[in-house]
């Protein structure tokens, strides 16, 4: 089986496949451009990403791409089925927390403040009496409201959306059956998220 790392979504991504030598490396590369895309849509650390003009919707009824729109459907869904502890609506609280930047960037600043609460945010003394923490507020993720039949999403003012928790595990899985199009088995493993294909 031959294989292909690179790195996306701040993460190591590989690719394994099984097939003739053309198919596999044209579906390494397919892949490849697949997850780039992907990651150029739903990511939060760019202001042109369609996950951003989602968020800045807010108020306002949106229609996204149907993928996007399946995206946030199933994180919905797992949002219901966790009561809550899956909960997509913490972006406003990351950003808070200082994590509003890609980690790559953030790791290569290096200076050990990265996550230090911004001035003129609001704090909390945690339970372990440790200052600077941000305070938290829990967004209610089932106030975003779904119309399947004309595919837009409604978001109410002041919440904002990270995918983080479940687009790279999608984007893996079509990654995935994308290659298994042309190649007879195989996998991504993208930062641990792995889907597997004819194994």
């Amino acid at each position: 089986m031959d294989s292909f790392a690179f790195r996306a979504m701040n993460s190591a991504i590989v690719l394994a496949a099984e097939g003739e030598p053309q198919a596999v490396n044209q579906a390494f590369q397919a892949a490849r451009q697949a997850i780039a895309t992907y990651e150029q849509r739903f990511t939060r650390f760019s202001e042109t990403s369609e996950l951003a003009e989602l968020n800045r919707s807010a108020g306002s009824w949106y229609r996204p791409a149907a993928d996007l729109y399946e995206l946030v459907a199933m994180a919905n869904q797992y949002y219901h089925l966790t009561d809550g502890l899956f909960n997509p609506a913490i972006l406003s609280d990351l950003k808070k927390a200082g994590y509003d930047r890609s980690l790559e960037i953030i790791q290569a600043a290096g200076n050990g403040n990265e996550f230090l609460p911004k001035e003129g945010t609001d704090h909390m003394r945690g339970d372990n009496g440790v200052e600077g923490i941000p305070a938290y507020e829990k967004r209610d993720f089932s106030a975003v409201r779904f119309d399947d039949n004309l595919g837009t999403l409604w978001l109410p003012v002041g919440l904002e959306i990270d995918l983080g928790g479940i687009a790279k595990g999608w984007i893996a899985e079509r990654a995935a059956r994308l290659m298994a199009k042309s190649t007879t088995a195989g996998a991504v493993s993208a930062g641990g998220d792995i889907f597997m294909y004819g194994i």
